[in-house]
């Protein structure tokens, strides 16, 4: 049946005058930064795992030519993550090979930019921010930067498990025999840091804007973006049945679980609340603590919210040219078929002079491939029906499962493409490391004679 008309929603002048309510205190405005490092944690969100986020930075940097920055903010100061994230890079210098990951820990928003990296495909960066997702979504700021770092390596260098690629295997003895030196010249290069007064750990974070809040002020703010998110959130569960309605519950499964915890996070906030109202005293110190806990509680549900909302209005605009975009997905699973076979002539032409174990993370590629463009087809047909019988919302169900094989496929197909000059190229890469690292030795007694630390790592 037709879905329901949907009635104008009020969550977008409720979250738009939320910020008046909170007052300009609320968070902190971060405007676009010049960075002078690889992390900047200005909110102390690595809290002593700032050495496994440099770690991995360095394997980044050290195996393939992209280098990752990892910022931790507040808030982005209202503006489109992407785009502050691209000013940001634009104000740093930043090259064309370089990434940023940038986390609003209070607003719950974060964004991995530029979306286009030479040499890299849109599908490899998707699933560097999804890799990235999946540790935000714990509050798990430290892996998230982490997961980033070692995906962006996985995808540049077809290390990964995914089947997207990758001739890790091929190197395995080499880098065995390696490891012991890998490790010395990581330890080289920290010492060489140290030793040019690099700062270690992370900056100090910025002053309480609301310390400067008269206590009576904080107290009425707190009142007020209660009230105001509370309208919000009820706001939301109507915003959440339209879409329901719409697109069915496995697209609106994810904006379910942020709303179920939104009400939490707003229940504590009442509760908070009722300790200010409720007949017992109050020292100064106690209400501005809780009337502090209420307003950022207000801010981050607000931010998580509107990030949903924003999510379900691309829904809404790929609803209006749904048909379209499932003939592009049709026209595009065309092109990938024709190219599966070639793709098998390439692993029979390489199986001729590299031995199986280099090929075995690409060899069932071509065959994955055919079978996600089966699914695409399938896909892109139903969406079609739906389409037919006036059921829009459910075509964009399909439109957008159609999108996420394509990519797959995308990332399947193009790790074969690469398989010859990866292979051909390995030789060489081993060559450069090993005269790399024989440098290194050779330093050893040059930058640190009678450290037993490097003593140790050389042996």
């Amino acid at each position: 049946m037709p879905a329901p008309r949907r009635r104008p929603s009020k969550l977008v002048s409720l979250l738009l005058g939320l910020p008046l309510l909170l007052g300009a205190a609320v968070l902190p405005t971060v405007a676009p930064l010049t960075l002078t490092g690889e992390i900047t944690d200005q909110v102390g969100a690595l809290d002593g795992s700032q050495a496994d986020v440099q770690a991995a930075l360095d394997r980044l940097a050290q195996d393939t030519p992209y280098q990752l920055y990892v910022v931790y903010v507040s808030d982005f100061g209202g503006a489109d993550p992407v785009d502050w994230v691209q000013d940001t890079a634009a104000a740093s210098g930043l090259g064309s090979r370089d990434v940023v990951l940038a986390v609003a820990t209070d607003a719950r928003r974060y964004a991995l930019a530029p979306q286009s990296v030479e040499g890299l495909s849109s599908g490899q960066m998707e699933a560097a921010a999804a890799a990235a997702e999946d540790h935000l979504r714990q509050g798990d700021w430290a892996g998230a930067a982490i997961a980033t770092a070692d995906s962006l390596r996985e995808q540049a260098t077809g290390s990964g498990s995914s089947g997207g690629g990758g001739f890790g295997n091929l190197f395995v003895i080499a880098l065995v025999a390696l490891a012991a030196l890998l490790g010395l010249r990581w330890l080289l290069a920290r010492r060489r840091r140290a030793t040019a007064g690099k700062p270690d750990g992370p900056p100090a974070p910025p002053a309480d804007e609301l310390a400067e809040v008269p206590t009576a002020e904080l107290d009425r703010r707190s009142a007020s973006a209660l009230v105001a998110i509370d309208d919000a959130v009820k706001a939301s569960e109507e915003e959440l049945g339209f879409a329901q309605a719409q697109f069915g519950a496995a697209a609106t499964a994810e904006f379910e679980t942020v709303l179920g915890d939104a009400k939490s996070q707003v229940t504590e906030a009442f509760r908070l609340r009722q300790t200010l109202d409720d007949e017992i005293p109050d020292t100064d110190p106690q209400v501005r603590e809780t009337a502090t806990r209420i307003l950022r509680t207000c801010a981050t549900v607000a931010g998580a919210l509107d990030a949903q909302k924003t999510g379900f209005d691309r829904l809404r605009d790929l609803e209006s040219h749904v048909g379209e975009a499932l003939d592009e997905h049709a026209r595009t699973a065309a092109l990938a078929r024709g190219k599966v076979d070639p793709a098998r002539a390439t692993l029979t032409t390489l199986a001729a002079t590299y031995p199986p174990v280099t090929l075995a993370s690409v060899a069932r590629n071509p065959d994955q491939a055919a079978q996600l463009l089966d699914e695409v087809e399938s896909a892109v047909a139903r969406g079609h029906e739906a389409v037919a019988s006036g059921e829009r919302g459910t075509a964009v169900g399909y439109a957008r499962a159609a999108e996420v094989a394509l990519s797959q496929v995308a990332t399947l197909l193009g790790a074969v493409d690469r398989a010859g000059p990866e292979l051909a190229a390995v030789g060489a890469r081993l060559d450069k490391a090993i005269t790399s690292i024989s440098a290194d030795l050779a330093d050893v007694d040059r930058l640190a004679p009678g450290d037993a630390d490097v003593a140790a790592a050389a042996q």
